[in-house]
């Protein structure tokens, strides 16, 4: 997403992975065969075969010849970790959670604060979908989503909707701390209850520190659980 010669497969690859969490392709299902993908994409054949490779790779997905390509969401080799372009998105992402952490709250605010109640409603409704999913991942997709399309600022709508792409890539810290039996520490249903009771209570205030302080657990258990090298400093 952010290259100087962009790959428009790893864009591709974050928004099948937001198609599993919210299950638009269940676990144990399959994708749309190549031409259909290609058609709903409007990418190319060659370009769905070099995502599905992304996905294969991250134990996303499985070929079976002569069925189809399967979601499974496997835990992944942590090795896979150590790859150049692994490493470069991986990077990407956590820089993403970095600048989500500094302009969260001012954001978040402003958007609460600028639309209509109707609009209010229909964010406490994607935030009430998430308990019983117990995927941070997708708690910040709900945000991103919201903001992306709701800010009256175009700037910030363009900024937020690369963001919500660039998050999708946090499936790969998941997948290892699966192998390793970790998960992170907080209490997802604790701060689902805490925004509904905040959005029912219109304390957009403490809506927005409850997101930045979601954001910031997650990005402090990301430094201390993962080191992330810069892609340039492997020249």
């Amino acid at each position: 997403m952010y290259r100087k010669r962009p790959q428009v497969r790893y864009t591709l690859a974050s928004t099948i992975i937001q198609e599993i969490f919210w299950e638009v392709y269940p676990v144990g299902s399959y994708l749309p065969s190549l031409p259909k993908m290609a058609e709903r994409y409007h990418v190319s054949l060659s370009t769905v075969r070099r995502t599905l490779d992304v996905l294969h790779s991250l134990g996303v997905t499985k070929a079976y010849m002569g069925v189809g390509t399967r979601v499974c969401m496997e835990p992944i080799n942590p090795y896979i970790l150590n790859t150049r372009e692994m490493q470069e998105n991986l990077t990407l992402h956590k820089e993403g959670m970095e600048f989500l952490f500094l302009t969260i709250y001012n954001v978040t605010l402003f958007t609460l604060e600028s639309i209509t109640a109707e609009k209010r409603e229909a964010l406490l409704q994607e935030i009430s979908k998430l308990h019983g999913k117990n995927n941070d991942i997708l708690c910040i997709d709900v945000l991103l989503k919201f903001i992306s399309t709701e800010v009256p600022s175009v700037f910030l709508r363009e900024c937020y909707g690369k963001l919500r792409e660039l998050m999708a890539w946090g499936y790969i810290f998941s997948a290892v701390l699966r192998g390793f039996g970790e998960q992170p520490h907080m209490d997802l249903n604790d701060f689902i209850a805490q925004l509904e009771t905040d959005m029912m209570a219109e304390h957009w205030t403490a809506c927005a520190q409850s997101w930045q302080a979601f954001i910031e657990d997650r990005l402090d258990f990301l430094r201390t659980r993962f080191s992330l090298e810069n892609p340039k400093d492997q020249i």
